[in-house]
C-alpha cells in the first residue's frame, strides 16, 4: 500500500500506512506477512508540529548552514528526536492493536550521525552511529526459538532466517 501523492508529509503517509495495516489485521486469516517502511524519521524528519516535546527544533533543514558549522546542532537533533517521538507513538498504537501472538520484528535501515565523528546524517561514513541500528524481535513464548548464551548480536541478515526458524 502506498498513500496517495496528496500526502506529501512523511508522517501523514506513515499514519495512513499504519491505519491500513490495522484494518487488514482485523481480517481473520493466517499466514500473512506485513513489511512496513515508515518514512517520518528518515531525512528530513517529519512529525505533526503540534507534537514537539523537544525544543528548540530546526524549522527547516538548511544544508548550507550545516555544511559550514557544527556548533549549534541541537535544534537539528531535536528535529530528529521529534520525528522519532512521533513514530514511537504511532508504533505504540500499532502494537496495542495487533494480536498478542503476532510476531514483530522492528529495525531501521541505518542510523544518523550528528558530527559525533565529524560527519552528518548517513551514507557519509562507516561509523557506529550510521551503521549500528537496533533490531527488536518479539516472538510468542510458546514457540520461542531457543536462546543461546553465545548469541550477543544480530544483524539484518538474521531477520528472515530467524523468522523462518521460528515458523518451522
Amino acid at each position: 500500500f502506498t498513500p496517495d501523492e496528496e500526502y506529501t508529509e512523511p508522517y501523514l503517509r506513515d499514519e495512513l500506512v499504519v491505519e491500513k495495516l490495522l484494518l487488514q489485521v482485523q481480517e481473520k486469516s493466517s499466514g500473512r506477512l506485513f513489511i512496513l517502511f515508515l518514512d517520518a524519521p528518515h531525512f528530513d524528519y517529519s512529525w505533526p508540529q503540534e507534537l514537539s516535546p523537544f525544543t528548540p527544533f530546526e524549522p527547516q533543514v538548511n544544508f548550507l548552514k550545516l555544511a559550514f558549522t557544527n556548533t549549534d546542532i541541537v535544534p537539528l537533533i531535536n528535529r530528529y528526536k521529534n520525528a522519532l517521538y512521533s513514530t514511537d507513538r504511532l508504533l505504540g498504537t500499532l502494537f496495542n492493536h495487533v494480536d498478542k501472538n503476532a510476531v514483530i520484528i522492528l529495525t531501521g535501515d541505518h542510523g544518523q550521525e550528528f558530527y559525533e565523528n565529524g560527519n552528518l546524517f548517513h551514507t557519509s561514513a562507516l561509523s557506529a552511529q550510521q551503521l549500528e541500528v537496533p533490531i527488536f524481535y518479539r516472538f510468542t513464548h510458546e514457540k520461542m526459538p531457543p536462546l543461546s548464551a553465545s548469541i550477543h548480536m544480530t544483524c539484518h541478515m538474521d531477520i528472515f532466517p530467524s523468522l523462518l526458524h521460528y515458523l518451522t
